[in-house]
């Protein structure tokens, strides 16, 4: 199922017409206005997610409780 949502995902990428060298130009010289860098690079400049599965959703889930409980208790 996740492979799918990701081929899904590509798919819907790859005939956006809207998605031009110019807009992702743009994109870039208005988060470079804005400071939203890195080290010199722009945060975030990929449009595609992070797909999870179930399995690594939860462990990512149970490793955030653990994290907030204990800075909670700091």
């Amino acid at each position: 199922m996740r492979e799918k949502a990701i081929d899904e995902y590509h798919e819907s990428l790859a005939t956006d017409v809207n998605l031009t060298a110019e807009f992702f130009a743009r994109l870039k010289e208005r988060m470079t206005a804005r400071r939203l860098l890195y080290g010199g690079r722009a945060l975030g400049v990929s449009l595609r997610p992070h797909f999870l599965s179930r399995v690594q959703y939860d462990a990512l889930a149970a490793a955030s409780e653990t994290l907030g409980a204990a800075f909670e208790r700091v």
